[in-house]
């Protein structure tokens, strides 16, 4: 088996079978890797700030996930090598 993706270890991370409420929480952190991995410069300086915010924290708290543990899956993502595992869906299993 190849070594799990860094966007599907970010779903090991919180309880996904929560409420509706909370699967948003969760969906806001899933876009949030797909920003990290945008091409485009801006995006990723958004993100790079939002990292660093309260409101990040927030959502991460409300997601039920550890803040720590998700801004290091997402800065592994932001990195080029990272990228291409992020989103190889053959490794979600």
């Amino acid at each position: 088996m190849n070594e799990p993706s860094a966007y599907a270890a970010l779903f090991t991370l919180g309880d996904i079978e929560g409420s509706g409420e909370h699967r948003l929480w969760v969906s806001c952190i899933a876009q949030s890797c797909v920003d990290a991995a945008s091409r485009d410069p801006e995006v990723r300086g958004e993100m790079i700030e939002w990292l660093a915010s309260d409101d990040f924290e927030m959502i991460c708290g409300l997601a039920s996930m550890r803040a720590e543990a998700v801004r290091s899956i997402i800065e592994d993502i932001m990195t080029t090598e990272s990228k291409r595992k992020a989103f190889d869906y053959r490794d979600w299993e």
